[in-house]
């Protein structure tokens, strides 16, 4: 995940997945969106969760392949902006200092 961006501009984080036979889970917090206008989720998640305050985009299950999750996003706010990202329980603080 870059941790310097520009304001107002587009990005694209890429998360990648091992072979899995459970379903495979993107989270993110509100302060995520308050950093980032979130335009497209590809491939499309099978579905949509809130939980304990976070938002979850879960992938199907596949125990043959790789799943890469490309999510492009705009910019939203500049300065330093906090957030939490992670896959499935496991998640992570992140920073990122958006230049005007």
């Amino acid at each position: 995940m870059p941790v310097i961006l520009r304001w107002n501009a587009a990005e694209t984080i890429t998360i990648n997945f091992n072979p899995s036979e459970e379903a495979r889970t993107v989270v993110v917090d509100h302060e995520f969106y308050e950093t980032f206008s979130l335009e497209t989720i590809d491939p499309r998640p099978m579905a949509t969760v809130v939980m304990n305050g976070r938002t979850g985009y879960e992938f199907p299950a596949d125990a043959n392949a790789k799943l890469a999750v490309v999510l492009r996003l705009q910019t939203q706010r500049p300065w330093l902006r906090k957030f939490n990202i992670g896959i499935g329980s496991e998640v992570v603080d992140q920073s990122v200092f958006i230049f005007p």
